[in-house]
């Protein structure tokens, strides 16, 4: 029987690559069972895509329950909190390269905001909310997010 973090979302992405945390492994949690679709909605049409066009892509952060997410300072609304979000490194080019990528594909990305983080050198993709319908880019600068 296959456990549930090896459950394969697509042939590139497993749960497990979404149940992560580098800086707080010990408040790592499951995604709920709820919540998945929207993750399972997050890694079709945003984040394989962007893997099928740029190669290899690591996940720093996906589902962050509310205790993680307010360890990391994540924002109170984060979509993080509701498996709609994921910060991405690219193994073969730079953050800021991939962030431009993400622009050029974005008719093809199902995203909202995408927030580039230049000196922590990775990208936030989330899904499309409320308030970001359609691909949104900002980039990270002096601790403020601003829009581009």
């Amino acid at each position: 029987k296959m456990a549930r973090r090896d459950f394969p979302i697509t042939h590139n992405f497993n749960l497990h690559e979404f149940e992560i945390s580098a800086q707080h492994p010990e408040l790592v949690e499951g995604v709920p069972d709820a919540l998945l679709p929207d993750l399972i909605e997050l890694v079709v049409t945003g984040v394989q895509p962007i893997r099928k066009k740029v190669g290899a892509i690591s996940v720093l952060s996906g589902y962050r329950p509310p205790k993680l997410n307010r360890a990391v300072g994540g924002s109170t609304s984060s979509q993080h909190m509701q498996a709609q979000a994921a910060d991405l490194v690219a193994k073969n080019m730079s953050a800021g390269d991939l962030f431009l990528q993400i622009q050029r594909d974005q008719e093809k990305l199902n995203l909202g905001q995408v927030i580039y983080y230049p000196f922590q050198g990775f990208v936030h993709v989330a899904l499309p909310s409320g308030k970001w319908k359609k691909p949104t880019f900002f980039i990270s600068k002096n601790g403020k997010v601003e829009r581009i």
